[in-house]
């Protein structure tokens, strides 16, 4: 086998197995999801606390900012397909910062809220969605760091760049998690 069909091969595996990944993780957090609505609207034994107007705003903004990694991301991804390996350090770079902007924002957001883990099982559960988002959030920045300590090396051409593009991919699920999440957690 040449050198070009492994590598084919290679991130042919990658792309399916991070596909896979993600199918799985939709359907965990689509389980915790559904549990979460059925406690807030399909069960009369748990008491729901509407969450804070000012919540929402802060929600809002945090999602705003998140939305903005993706283009950074995707920008990312972009840049080393065409060979721009200095660019692609900025955007991860980029990325990674909106990333921790969100994460400290997540953290102010629900140390402020007033609603608690013992807040019934709907405080139980709405807490292990954002504590699952956040690990998530932890696992796509820690892909960022790895990205860009290895761009920083050189290690990405236009010919090899599956990190990034999977990396991306992930990031790009969390984000889309995040505003199933923001949706359901906080306008519905």
């Amino acid at each position: 086998m040449t050198t070009s069909r492994a590598s084919t091969s290679t991130n042919d595996v990658a792309r399916s197995t991070i596909i896979l990944l993600l199918m799985a993780e939709t359907a965990f957090f689509g389980t915790l999801l559904m549990a979460y609505l059925y406690m807030r609207v399909g069960s009369a034994e748990v008491t729901f606390r509407p969450i804070a107007s000012v919540d929402r705003v802060l929600a809002a903004v945090n999602t705003l900012i998140l939305l903005v990694s993706v283009t950074t991301a995707r920008k990312a991804e972009i840049d080393i397909r065409q060979g721009r390996a200095d660019h692609l350090k900025t955007h991860l770079l980029y990325t990674l910062v909106l990333g921790i902007v969100f994460v400290v924002g997540q953290i102010f957001e629900f140390t402020h809220s007033g609603m608690t883990v013992n807040d019934a099982f709907f405080g139980g559960i709405f807490f292990a969605l954002i504590a699952f988002h956040a690990l998530h959030v932890l696992a796509g920045m820690t892909a960022l760091v790895i990205n860009y300590r290895r761009a920083l090396r050189g290690d990405f051409t236009a010919e090899r760049f599956t990190a990034v593009q999977m990396g991306a991919w992930f990031w790009y699920y969390v984000v889309a998690v995040w505003c199933v999440l923001f949706v359901a957690l906080f306008l519905v």
